[in-house]
């Protein structure tokens, strides 16, 4: 975006339905929606947490063919089927602050110091 790599790409060697499952379970169990326009078998993995899920057609032509986000626009969902990409999306402010809590719970088992996190979703 504007060039600067955004996200990170992986492998999976499993389904769709085991990842959604493993999505879900790192941001807590959240509902995760899914667009099943790629593969069921994946191979090709990428994540832009947040709001990213407008960069579908990007993501595509990169060839994954699954593509993990918070949130997208509704027009993302018709244009990952037509572009034969898996899109899951399990929230926004889901996607962003998983990764804070287990750094921060990282940061305070090295350093020895207490943490917390003020939850507070907007449900959005």
């Amino acid at each position: 975006m504007e060039g600067i790599f955004l996200g990170v790409r992986g492998l999976w060697a499993g389904s769709r339905n085991e990842l959604t499952d493993a999505f879900s379970r790192a941001v807590g169990g959240g509902n995760v929606h899914v667009c099943t326009g790629g593969p069921e078998e994946i191979s090709n993995l990428g994540l832009i947490t947040g709001g990213a899920g407008s960069e579908v057609a990007k993501v595509a032509a990169s060839g994954i063919d699954t593509f993990l986000s918070g949130e997208g626009p509704h027009w993302s969902y018709p244009l990952a089927l037509e572009l034969g990409v898996n899109l899951l999306l399990a929230g926004h402010y889901a996607t962003e602050t998983f990764g804070v809590k287990a750094l921060s719970e990282a940061v305070a088992a090295r350093f020895s110091v207490p943490w917390g996190f003020l939850d507070h979703p907007s449900g959005l």
